[in-house]
């Protein structure tokens, strides 16, 4: 019949009594949607008709011919689509119910077979033997007639309207009985191969990429205990146009995304990651930006490894990724350490000889820094290299001296091992020292280690008061950061032997020898003397009198006791507590002890106690900057703080009503209100990191884990007991620290210079001198124990002094 569709378009529709029909129906079923009516011999009842009749056999035959020459009539009426197609007889199981059925299901499929009758997308009809049926629709927009060609040899795609879901029995009769291959992707992608995807555009491998984010089972690393098809077939293609497979045997990645520095691994052409969906596939898929570490490690390193490298067009792009790893804090400690002590046995380092002509890669271990005072003290030293400057031109100089000092280049004179040769006759005193000096059998030697110091020799032969004072420093300089017993162990040798067990001893290095045996040191009369023929007092200023283990050098190097050395040991206590405090500051801490002694006058208090205790009041914290200091008059600056680098007392001076010394105070209370400004800060900063996550208290302060998941730990100092740091609060992020605080508090809010001690002002001015000033903060806490307390947070108190915000008065020097 014909009707029409819900779109008003007509087509042919089934009819609802399939009943054979002679010029009146019958009671034969063909079991078939559409009617049909011919001469038949029926019965004399007219309800049946005898197909065994010869007469109806033959009518049979050429009703069945006439329906398949028709299928031509229709697909040219323009009726011969899905729906007219689901009309055919294409149910098999039928043709065992009903011969009419039968012979005409042979005869439509003999014309299906055979003649263009079957809608394809292209809007052309093909024969059965030259389409494919697609499952989905992705495939018939991806793959071209000439994919098709090439991959499964077919022209054309089937209406992609023929599907599983909507109709279902057309496309098995099209798959069973026409033999019309079904193709899905999984079919799609083991066609795949370079030949193929080498001549697609980027396009096309971008929407294919996108297409495969819905086809997960052929890319996923584990399916039914077997990889993704596609993980082993080409379909990446790197910058250069060039297709590879993205992963190994093993299962490791062959290809990486790219990134914006060059890298010596494979990378993914880039534009195909500008498409969001198509980089989701590939990040899916597994590819990653290249781990520096492991690229280093594979390409870079072994240039370095062979004896002699020569610096290549790619070093200084090799050297910046060496620093990257470096720097890269999601490294562990412990794996960074392996590779700087895998770096500093490599020659790697731009070096040049002292007179600068020689240019050549030597190990961090082997060169130094070159400063003026090294290339002084080495002058005429030939077998001395020192960085060259090239690097300094290609790199961040803080950061690059950051970084070669941890590889081991130095900036002071190595101590270089070297064989002992100790006589028999030492090794028996060194022996017998160990067993109070008695003889002893025999005995195995294990080692024997003595050391030089590199360039003395030369230096005591170009002797000058300039490098006896470069030596000093640098002495100095090697000991200064090094606890007691290692600095006393840089002087010394060591003998190990066995007898039994192991045993150790020490003896003075040879380096040291020279040092006590040579006049070296210059004093004040311009005299060369030995450090056996003088006292450290009798150096001139030029030689450094204070610095750390000083007193060990001392005795190392034989000096004469001073005077302050043989005072009896409570005299030098008592000169060790007052030495950094003026003359003039001693009396007046005097004064006011005695003051404080004097007893207080009848109802008089000096018992400070707040109204309001820490965390009954919401105070918020405000970041202050003050502004710039005009004039010399400092009487309209907002915040002024007290420089007191070495710890002493501040002079009374009173100036445009400035209070340079506040209010009486006696010690207890000072404490007391110094304890509450950091209270009230710890609830400030408690109440402030509760916005920003989950907070939970410890013994040191509080954890907070914000939104996205970053550890934040705020320790307080103070805390459990007075740690006695240049700061009172320290804020560390995924355990590192990012911020310091030092809080100071008053009970008014009038201008006061406030006191900030040398550990203070000297750890502030280090962060600054490490571009690091913005993590150091002072919290100014004004009416302590008032309703109207206020915090006012002032970051980077070095840079605003230096700006001239912050005003400064008295400065006490160490000098």
């Amino acid at each position: 019949k014909l009707g029409k569709n819900e779109k008003g378009e007509e087509m042919i529709v089934p009819d609802t009594d399939s009943k054979l029909v002679v010029y009146f129906p019958t009671e034969k079923v063909t079991y078939l949607n559409f009617l049909i009516q011919g001469p038949y011999i029926t019965t004399s009842s007219r309800e049946n008709i005898p197909l065994e009749d010869k007469q109806n056999k033959k009518l049979l035959g050429e009703h069945a011919k006439l329906i398949a020459e028709s299928l031509s009539i229709i697909r040219d009426l323009g009726f011969l689509n899905i729906n007219f197609l689901d009309l055919l007889p294409i149910h098999p199981d039928n043709k065992d119910k009903e011969i009419v059925y039968s012979v005409i299901f042979d005869k439509v499929k003999e014309r299906l077979l055979n003649e263009k009758l079957l809608p394809t997308t292209d809007s052309i009809y093909a024969k059965a033997s030259e389409v494919l049926l697609a499952r989905g629709k992705d495939l018939p927009d991806l793959l071209d007639q000439k994919d098709l060609q090439r991959l499964f040899s077919k022209k054309y795609w089937l209406d992609i309207n023929i599907t599983y879901d909507k109709t279902r029995e057309l496309r098995d009769y099209i798959i069973n009985e026409l033999k019309v291959e079904e193709v899905d992707f999984e079919s799609f992608a083991r066609k795949i191969n370079v030949d193929f995807l080498q001549p697609k555009s980027d396009r096309w491998m971008i929407d294919l990429y996108s297409r495969l984010l819905d086809q997960k089972s052929l890319w996923i690393e584990n399916r039914f205990n077997q990889p993704g098809i596609l993980r082993n077939k080409p379909i990446i293609r790197l910058k250069n146009g060039e297709h590879i497979v993205p992963f190994n045997d093993n299962g490791d990645p062959q290809v990486y995304l790219p990134t914006g520095d060059k890298t010596n691994y494979k990378t993914v052409k880039k534009n195909l990651l500008e498409n969001d969906l198509s980089l989701k596939f590939l990040e899916e898929l597994g590819l990653k930006k290249p781990d520096l570490f492991a690229e280093v490690r594979e390409f870079i390193l072994p240039k370095y490894q062979k004896e002699n490298p020569e610096k290549d067009g790619d070093y200084y792009r090799d050297f910046e990724k060496l620093i990257k790893v470096y720097e890269n804090e999601e490294i562990p400690e412990n794996k960074k350490r392996e590779f700087l002590n895998e770096l500093s046995n490599l020659s790697l380092i731009i070096s040049s000889k002292n007179n600068g002509e020689e240019i050549c890669l030597k190990k961090p271990t082997e060169i130094y820094f070159s400063n003026d005072d090294l290339i002084n003290y080495f002058k005429e030293y030939a077998d001395v290299y020192f960085v060259n400057s090239l690097l300094y031109k290609n790199f961040d100089k803080h950061k690059l001296e950051v970084f070669l000092r941890r590889l081991g280049v130095e900036d002071k004179p190595r101590r270089i091992e070297i064989k002992a040769n100790l006589s028999d006759e030492k090794k028996r005193e060194l022996r017998s020292r160990r067993y109070g000096g008695r003889y002893v059998g025999w005995t195995r030697d294990i080692s024997e280690k003595d050391y030089k110091y590199e360039g003395l020799e030369n230096c005591f032969e170009q002797f000058s008061f300039e490098k006896s004072m470069l030596l000093w420093t640098f002495l100095l300089k090697n000991i200064e950061s090094l606890e007691s017993y290692e600095a006393k162990r840089f002087f010394e040798g060591e003998y190990r032997w066995k007898y039994r067990y192991d045993y150790t001893e020490i003896f003075d290095a040879k380096f040291l020898k020279l040092l006590q045996q040579k006049k070296w040191l210059i004093d004040k009369n311009d005299i060369c003397r030995k450090p056996s023929d003088i006292t450290v007092l009798e150096l001139p200023e030029e030689y450094i009198k204070k610095s750390t283990n000083i007193d060990l050098l001392k005795e190392k190097l034989g000096f004469k006791p001073d005077i302050y050395d043989q005072l009896p040991e409570e005299w030098k206590n008592k000169l060790e507590i007052i030495k950094e405090i003026s003359a003039e500051d001693l009396k007046m801490l005097i004064v006011k002890q005695k003051k404080k002694d004097l007893p207080k006058a009848e109802g008089e208090s000096t018992n400070w106690n707040p109204e309001y205790k820490p965390g009954e009041i919401d105070v918020p914290i405000k970041e202050f900057k003050p502004d710039r200091i005009i004039t010399p008059d400092r009487g309209g600056q907002s915040y002024m703080l007290e420089i007191n680098t070495s710890g002493g007392l501040k002079g009374t001076e009173e100036t445009n009503n400035v209070k340079d010394i506040p209010e009486v105070i006696n010690h207890d209370d000072v404490k007391k209100i110094g304890e509450y400004g950091e209270e009230i800060v710890y609830h400030a900063l408690l109440s402030e990191y509760k916005e920003k996550g989950t907070v939970a208290e410890t013994g040191f302060g509080f954890k907070v884990v914000n939104k996205i998941n970053e550890e934040l730990e705020i320790f307080w100092l103070n805390k459990l007991s007075n740690i006695g740091k240049g700061y009172d609060f320290v804020t560390k992020k995924n355990r590192k620290e990012i911020e310091y605080i030092e809080v100071k508090t008053k009970i008014h809010e009038d201008n006061e210079l406030i006191q900030v001690t040398g550990p203070q002002w000297e750890f502030a001015r280090k962060l600054y001198e490490r571009r690091e000033g913005e993590k150091y903060f002072i919290y100014l806490v004004t009416n302590a124990g008032k309703s109207n307390v206020s915090i006012k947070k002032i970051r980077n108190p070095i840079k605003l002094w230096k700006e001239g915000r912050l005003y400064a008065h008295p400065i006490n020097l160490s000098l």
